[in-house]
């Protein structure tokens, strides 16, 4: 777990940087999703609902109505009290204006005045459940829970069914939403390595895709890694950003250039000889390359990290990687990413990258590279040797396959949340390998 502490504390950095991703500023399709819009004086739904006649063996009666309560409210004044007549199915509709093939996120608060012995709930979209409980398990009486669903949506005209049964009491739904669905990004990466000298420093790379300039600090941590237990930590770093032509600026220690800027990131280096770079890069598809050299040849274990500080423009991340040589016992390859800023899980493909180097002119390669990804607390999500022996089918789809069967590869689908690829050399053999992810949504 050691091995692992300082990356995951420089993506809990990065993740208290990036801006959070707020579901309220999508736009909602749900008409009058909060209730609030009822006839003045009346518990009567809004024309935006149609309350279907409830089925059963009294057909048509029902006791659903919109309470006026703010007290029993999630928000506002108003709240949907759904109940039929005792043994009857009772539903909620609204038709959405929606587009084929777009994904979108289904959003509701539910509540439960009591558990009675015939019980459900359910969120229907097109015909398809997208959510059902029953109480009990559905704690009742309780506060509202907060229900997130996604689907995509087949045509240009989707029904949103709420369909429900409560003898003797109410469901209380409320602040219904649809919203399209923003996917996860990749925030930031974070590489820790033992940085040697010649073509076995340590490299970074990343891709920006979209239109809009992308703002990013880059920072080459050594020093400050003994304070966190790291042995031989690298004295001095020295930190140089390439585009795909040239050298676009250099750093050596953080102070001595853009220090009011760096620290405006809220995340200026620990120590003054660590180095750190805040640019605005061109996207539409433009790779560049960070470089960590230890000043004067030296060598020992450092970080880079290259975090998004602008994840609201119209651009991304949408491949970070590192190239270094990897060692054995914490001297492997750590290399930690953050996903975030959307409301849907991101599709990931990570790759470790070793013989098919020589086929570039490094020399020295990772004969047979090892992947495994863990996550915050360092419990394995998953692993691979070969690329081949797990996922073949999915990683060839995705038109990432490595180009040699001894490299590691691995699609994962991941919520927000903190994230490590640890490269290893198979039966402690070392090299210069290269961790890679792309997201792939």
């Amino acid at each position: 777990m050691k091995q692992f502490s300082t990356i995951l504390r420089s993506i809990s950095i990065a993740a208290a940087v990036c801006l959070a991703f707020d579901a309220s500023a999508q736009q909602n399709i749900v008409a009058d999703g909060g209730f609030e819009d009822t006839p003045p004086n009346s518990d009567k739904f809004s024309p935006a609902w149609t309350l279907i006649p409830a089925s059963g063996p009294n057909p048509g009666q029902q006791f659903s109505n919109v309470g006026t309560s703010a007290t029993f409210a999630n928000s506002g004044e108003n709240y949907a009290n759904l109940a039929p007549e005792v043994g009857q199915v009772g539903t909620l509709r609204q038709t959405l204006n929606t587009t084929a093939g777009q994904s979108y996120t289904l959003s509701f608060f539910l509540t439960n005045d009591s558990n009675e012995p015939v019980n459900f709930f359910r969120a229907v979209v097109n015909g398809t459940v997208l959510y059902e409980t029953m109480s009990p398990p559905f704690p009742a009486p309780g506060p509202y829970q907060l229900i997130t669903r996604s689907f995509v949506a087949q045509t240009s005209s989707t029904t949103l069914d709420f369909q429900y049964q409560h003898d003797d009491d109410f469901w209380r739904l409320d602040d219904v939403s649809v919203t399209v669905s923003v996917p996860q990004k990749l925030l930031n990466i974070s590489t820790r390595l033992r940085v040697q000298t010649g073509e076995n420093v340590l490299i970074g790379g990343f891709i920006l895709t979209g239109t809009a300039p992308k703002r990013v600090i880059i920072r080459a941590i050594g020093p400050s890694l003994e304070r966190q237990g790291v042995r031989e930590p690298l004295a001095d770093p020295v930190l140089e950003l390439y585009n795909s032509a040239s050298l676009i600026t250099t750093n050596d220690n953080w102070k001595d250039m853009q220090r009011a800027e760096i620290e405006a990131t809220g995340i200026p280096p620990a120590d003054d000889r660590e180095s750190a770079i805040v640019v605005t890069l061109p996207a539409n598809g433009a790779g560049y390359t960070a470089i960590v050299r230890g000043k004067d040849n030296t060598t020992g274990v450092a970080l880079v990290e290259v975090y998004d500080l602008a994840p609201d423009a119209n651009s991304e991340l949408a491949n970070i990687s590192s190239r270094g040589f990897v060692s054995t016992g914490e001297n492997v390859m750590i290399g930690g990413f953050f996903v975030g800023g959307g409301d849907v899980n991101a599709r990931i493909v990570v790759r470790a990258i070793g013989p098919s180097l020589a086929n570039r002119g490094v020399e020295n390669e990772l004969v047979d590279p090892t992947l495994q990804l863990v996550d915050r607390n360092g419990n394995q999500i998953q692993a691979n040797d070969n690329w081949r022996d797990t996922q073949q089918a999915e990683i060839q789809a995705t038109g990432l396959q490595p180009s040699d069967d001894r490299e590691s590869a691995l699609v994962a689908s991941l919520p927000a949340d903190e994230y490590t690829a640890i490269v290893r050399g198979k039966d402690g053999t070392t090299g210069v390998g290269l961790v890679e992810v792309y997201n792939i949504r």
